[in-house]
């Protein structure tokens, strides 16, 4: 055998075994990596499973969806009436930074102002307090808390808790009231206040006791989805709803009314603005809350509101200490009207594992009896309720409990007000009073 040949043929061997060594290798590192990925893709078969378990329709989640879920930061966004934070949210806000979750906080004041975010689905990474007649038909997240809420709130929200799978977690009981001057006694029906309106005097140039108004600008602001001033078209509604209701021809053609009277003192946007302009150099927040500006500094005397309105009062307007006293909403005599305040999550939320975690804290809170969480609105939790009710403010309001009746409405239900050209045309007197009533 020749050299050349045995150097060949050695060079050969050599190949063949590093050749085997390299294949032996490379099928050694494909299974491992073939492990890994049946460990992984079991795990996320177990993540689907489990999420398909909290729904009521599991056929409806699709991986990416899923994902969604997870939070990519530790921080969640918190937003709510300015009216509502409190120091009470600051305990929260705490506990939830030792376990690294960043709470923010944003405000709103009118949910016109954000009916665009709202009806495109809402922002995914945050959490919402909105009122419950601008939540229904909203696509919500399943928030869960590991245990049956129920037992926590006031039997009143039976009908919108379950013992799992919620999509909401209340906060206030928000009563629709009638606020009145300290001293300033009336019946609390349309046509009192009527009387009430067309002759009460007093020695100051602006006073103007609003029962209600219905002018060109608030017919433009309603047909834009916006508000002269803020409940504006909530009051109104409440109002012919319950006309409707008693079906009190007089009742409704009292209140159109009341704008077509001479009256010195008469509510229209021209003067609310007018007004508020000028009191805002003193105060900024008459910009965005005039009708409550005005009542505070002594220009109006009564108004239909919302018991969440004393706590604008006392939050912006308490330096003007005035005195005011609650009365029974207008004519609640089969039922009363009561917006409930709740925290709802976007669905799909990149962050409802943190907003689990604030909903938990926040309970925990609310059940030991953390007095800062609250203000004038009556609160879901059962334990701070039943204290509230002891205080004689409420006193009027909650003889009517058995009566109170959930505002729960469409998000898109002012537009569909106006879409309705019966609506509009009655507010203008081109419709029949009757004839609408029957309807």
């Amino acid at each position: 055998m020749s050299k050349d040949f045995q150097k060949i043929l050695i060079l050969w061997l050599i190949s063949i075994v590093i050749s085997s060594l390299a294949l032996y290798s490379f099928r050694d590192i494909k299974f491992k990596n073939t492990k890994k990925m049946l460990e992984e893709n079991q795990k996320e078969q177990e993540i689907l499973q489990e999420y398909q378990n909290l729904l009521s329709d599991p056929n409806e989640i699709t991986q990416p969806e899923i994902q969604k879920n997870l939070a990519k930061t530790w921080d969640l966004t918190i937003i709510l009436p300015s009216f509502f934070w409190n120091a009470g949210f600051d305990k929260i806000v705490q506990e939830l930074n030792n376990k690294e979750i960043k709470i923010n906080f944003e405000y709103i004041e009118s949910i016109s102002k954000y009916r665009k975010d709202i009806l495109s689905g809402l922002k995914i990474d945050i959490v919402y307090l909105l009122p419950t007649n601008r939540i229904k038909g909203m696509e919500l997240e399943i928030i869960s808390i590991n245990e049956n809420p129920k037992v926590y709130f006031h039997s009143i929200f039976n009908n919108l808790l379950w013992i799992n799978d919620n999509t909401i977690i209340p906060y206030s009981i928000d009563p629709a009231i009638t606020l009145r001057k300290n001293g300033i006694n009336i019946w609390n029906n349309r046509e009192s206040l009527l009387t009430f309106s067309a002759i009460w005097v007093q020695n100051k140039v602006h006073s103007m006791p609003i029962l209600w108004g219905i002018g060109k600008n608030d017919i433009r602001f309603l047909e834009r989805w916006e508000e002269p001033f803020v409940n504006y078209f909530d009051i109104l509604f409440l109002n012919l709803e319950q006309i409707k209701e008693n079906h009190n021809v007089a009742e409704l053609k009292n209140m159109l009314d009341v704008e077509k009277l001479s009256l010195d003192y008469s509510y229209n946007f021209a003067k609310l603005k007018l007004l508020y302009e000028s009191i805002s150099k003193k105060n900024e927040n008459c910009k965005t809350f005039p009708a409550i500006c005005l009542m505070s500094y002594n220009f109006w005397d009564i108004k239909f509101w919302f018991l969440s309105d004393l706590d604008i009062l006392e939050k912006y307007f308490t330096n003007n200490k005035n005195s005011f006293e609650i009365s029974n909403f207008n004519n609640t005599i089969t039922s009363y009207p009561v917006k409930w305040r709740v925290f709802v999550v976007p669905k799909w939320s990149e962050k409802i594992n943190l907003a689990n975690e604030f909903f938990k804290e926040y309970l925990k809170e609310w059940v030991n009896g953390n007095e800062n969480l609250w203000w004038n609105t009556l609160s879901a939790i059962t334990n701070i309720y039943d204290i509230q009710k002891q205080e004689g403010k409420y006193k009027e309001i909650l003889i009517n409990e058995n009566k109170f009746r959930l505002m729960y409405e469409n998000i898109n239900l002012q537009e569909e007000f106006v879409k309705d050209s019966k609506n509009i045309n009655l507010l203008k007197w081109d419709y029949n009073p009757e004839l609408y009533l029957k309807k």
